[in-house]
Protein backbone atom coordinates (compact mmCIF):
# COMPACT_ATOMS: atom_id res chain seq x y z
CA UNK A 1 0.00 0.00 0.00
CA UNK A 2 2.74 2.48 0.91
CA UNK A 3 4.47 2.00 -2.44
CA UNK A 4 1.17 2.93 -4.08
CA UNK A 5 0.81 6.33 -2.38
CA UNK A 6 2.21 9.52 -3.89
CA UNK A 7 3.30 11.51 -0.84
CA UNK A 8 4.11 14.62 -2.86
CA UNK A 9 0.55 14.75 -4.20
CA UNK A 10 -0.79 14.26 -0.67
CA UNK A 11 1.35 17.12 0.65
CA UNK A 12 0.29 19.42 -2.16
CA UNK A 13 -3.38 18.56 -1.60
CA UNK A 14 -3.24 19.15 2.15
CA UNK A 15 -0.88 22.12 2.31
CA UNK A 16 -0.93 23.61 -1.18
CA UNK A 17 2.83 23.29 -1.55
CA UNK A 18 5.76 21.09 -0.58
CA UNK A 19 7.20 24.26 0.96
CA UNK A 20 5.05 23.72 4.07
CA UNK A 21 5.63 20.02 4.72
CA UNK A 22 8.27 17.38 4.11
CA UNK A 23 7.63 13.83 3.00
CA UNK A 24 7.10 11.81 6.16
CA UNK A 25 7.91 8.18 6.79
CA UNK A 26 6.72 8.10 10.41
CA UNK A 27 3.86 9.75 12.22
CA UNK A 28 6.19 11.75 14.45
CA UNK A 29 7.43 15.14 13.25
CA UNK A 30 11.18 15.77 12.97
CA UNK A 31 11.07 18.03 16.04
CA UNK A 32 9.76 15.24 18.28
CA UNK A 33 12.51 13.82 20.54
CA UNK A 34 11.34 10.28 19.68
CA UNK A 35 11.51 10.82 15.91
CA UNK A 36 14.00 8.74 13.95
CA UNK A 37 14.94 8.59 10.30
CA UNK A 38 16.04 4.99 10.84
CA UNK A 39 12.89 3.45 9.37
CA UNK A 40 12.20 1.54 6.18
CA UNK A 41 11.09 3.96 3.48
CA UNK A 42 8.59 3.11 0.75
CA UNK A 43 9.00 5.56 -2.10
CA UNK A 44 6.19 6.00 -4.63
CA UNK A 45 6.38 3.06 -7.03
CA UNK A 46 3.03 1.78 -8.22
CA UNK A 47 4.63 -1.01 -10.27
CA UNK A 48 6.33 -2.31 -7.11
CA UNK A 49 3.01 -2.07 -5.28
CA UNK A 50 1.24 -4.11 -7.98
CA UNK A 51 4.07 -6.64 -8.01
CA UNK A 52 3.92 -7.17 -4.23
CA UNK A 53 0.13 -7.45 -4.22
CA UNK A 54 0.26 -10.02 -7.01
CA UNK A 55 3.04 -11.96 -5.27
CA UNK A 56 0.92 -12.05 -2.10
CA UNK A 57 -2.09 -13.29 -4.07
CA UNK A 58 -4.14 -10.20 -3.25
CA UNK A 59 -6.80 -9.19 -5.74
CA UNK A 60 -10.19 -7.51 -5.56
CA UNK A 61 -9.32 -5.92 -2.22
CA UNK A 62 -11.63 -3.23 -0.85
CA UNK A 63 -10.59 -1.14 2.15
CA UNK A 64 -12.76 1.27 4.13
CA UNK A 65 -10.99 4.54 4.95
CA UNK A 66 -12.38 6.61 7.81
CA UNK A 67 -11.72 10.32 8.05
CA UNK A 68 -13.14 13.43 9.67
CA UNK A 69 -15.82 15.03 7.52
CA UNK A 70 -14.99 18.53 8.77
CA UNK A 71 -11.29 18.32 7.87
CA UNK A 72 -10.91 19.81 4.38
CA UNK A 73 -7.27 18.69 3.88
CA UNK A 74 -8.28 15.12 4.77
CA UNK A 75 -11.05 15.23 2.19
CA UNK A 76 -8.52 16.21 -0.47
CA UNK A 77 -6.03 13.58 0.67
CA UNK A 78 -8.68 10.86 0.77
CA UNK A 79 -9.52 11.42 -2.89
CA UNK A 80 -5.83 11.06 -3.80
CA UNK A 81 -5.44 7.93 -1.67
CA UNK A 82 -8.50 6.45 -3.37
CA UNK A 83 -7.15 7.31 -6.83
CA UNK A 84 -3.60 6.10 -6.10
CA UNK A 85 -4.72 2.78 -4.68
CA UNK A 86 -7.25 2.18 -7.45
CA UNK A 87 -4.30 2.39 -9.85
CA UNK A 88 -2.68 -0.60 -8.09
CA UNK A 89 -5.88 -2.63 -7.85
CA UNK A 90 -7.18 -1.69 -4.40
CA UNK A 91 -10.66 -0.22 -4.09
CA UNK A 92 -10.94 2.36 -1.31
CA UNK A 93 -14.35 3.12 0.15
CA UNK A 94 -14.30 6.62 1.63
CA UNK A 95 -16.23 6.92 4.89
CA UNK A 96 -16.46 10.42 6.33
CA UNK A 97 -17.66 10.86 9.88
CA UNK A 98 -17.79 13.37 12.70
CA UNK A 99 -14.29 13.73 14.16
CA UNK A 100 -15.14 12.45 17.65
CA UNK A 101 -16.90 9.39 16.23
CA UNK A 102 -13.97 8.65 13.92
CA UNK A 103 -11.55 9.06 16.84
CA UNK A 104 -13.58 6.59 18.90
CA UNK A 105 -13.59 4.10 16.02
CA UNK A 106 -9.79 4.30 15.88
CA UNK A 107 -9.71 2.93 19.42
CA UNK A 108 -12.28 0.20 18.73
CA UNK A 109 -10.59 -3.12 17.93
CA UNK A 110 -13.82 -4.33 16.30
CA UNK A 111 -14.18 -1.31 14.01
CA UNK A 112 -15.62 -1.67 10.52
CA UNK A 113 -12.86 0.58 9.16
CA UNK A 114 -9.65 -0.79 7.68
CA UNK A 115 -7.68 2.48 7.66
CA UNK A 116 -7.93 5.95 9.15
CA UNK A 117 -6.58 9.28 8.05
CA UNK A 118 -5.69 11.59 10.88
CA UNK A 119 -3.04 13.87 12.19
CA UNK A 120 -0.64 14.17 15.04
CA UNK A 121 -0.79 17.15 17.36
CA UNK A 122 2.10 17.51 19.74
CA UNK A 123 1.40 18.36 23.32
CA UNK A 124 2.31 21.71 24.76
CA UNK A 125 6.07 22.14 24.62
CA UNK A 126 7.46 25.13 26.52
CA UNK A 127 10.51 25.21 24.21
CA UNK A 128 8.51 25.80 21.03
Amino acid sequence: ILYGLNRKDLINAAFGSEEYAAEAYTFLPNENPFHTDNVEKYDFNQNKSKELLEKAGVSGLTLKLGYSSNDVPSQKEDAIIQQNLKAVGINVELAAGESTAISQQMKNKDTDYDMFLGGYIMGIDPDT
